[in-house]
């Protein structure tokens, strides 16, 4: 509970007040920890092969370079500011959707997740 308070404050101070997501990458913050807990829960699946395992890990990493792009153009910070708050963001918010994914309501996000190259928006 303490270590997520504190990665709570560190977002603040990166991110700012409001809603975290929309500040720290929009919709690509959510889709790169989506993708990334889809990764991270199953790693041990054997219906999941390692080519499958290696393509949803790239999926989680090309969402969240676009979680850092859209930062960037929002807030007009810094490469290194943009990338430490959109993985502090990440990080923060994997087990969320670990909890989705164990629920069976993580797929039906994934599959409403805009394209890297879209808006942003859900």
């Amino acid at each position: 509970m303490r270590k997520s308070f504190g990665i709570a404050l560190a977002l603040i101070g990166l991110c700012g007040l409001g809603r975290a997501a929309d500040v720290c990458g929009g919709a690509y913050a959510d889709c790169a920890a989506g993708y990334r807990a889809n990764w991270q829960d199953r790693l041990n699946d054997p219906h999941r092969t390692p080519q499958m395992r290696d393509m949803i890990h790239q999926q989680a990493d090309d969402y969240q370079t676009a979680a850092v792009r859209h930062y960037r153009e929002q807030t007009g910070a810094d490469e290194p500011h943009a990338q430490q708050a959109v993985r502090m963001y990440v990080e923060a918010n994997t087990d969320r959707f670990i909890a989705l994914d164990k629920r069976d309501e993580l797929n039906p996000f994934l599959d409403k997740c805009p394209q890297p190259d879209d808006s942003g928006t859900l």
